[in-house]
């Protein structure tokens, strides 16, 4: 089973920004990348970016009816999120929404 839609939560990070390049890069499976941020964040598609292939949401972490209605339909969620006082909170809610919105593979950082 190949997973070709992903969810990546922290696309411009250290581990995200390279993990969404590799995705769009690669040429033996075509993924849909979504990139799903905090309200507050300035992330854009990156210069020479795709737009059909990388969208960008915007979405509160804590509500948990709308992180569910952004990650329905996807494949895999990748938690490139960094270190700090928020991880665990976040993590948490991205997890039990990513099960309700019955994501197959959910990836930790």
């Amino acid at each position: 089973m190949a997973y070709e839609k992903v969810v990546v939560i922290g696309p411009g990070g250290s581990l995200g920004a390279p993990l969404v390049q590799a995705l769009l890069q690669y040429q033996d499976c075509h993924f849909t990348v979504t990139a799903l941020v905090r309200p507050t964040s300035n992330y854009t598609v990156p210069a020479g970016g795709d737009d059909n292939r990388l969208r960008v949401v915007k979405e509160d972490f804590s509500n948990h009816t709308a992180l569910v209605a952004a990650l329905r339909g996807h494949d895999a969620v990748v938690l490139a999120i960094p270190y700090g006082p928020e991880l665990l909170g976040a993590s948490k809610a991205i997890i039990d929404a990513a099960i309700e919105a019955g994501i197959k593979r959910i990836i930790p950082s």
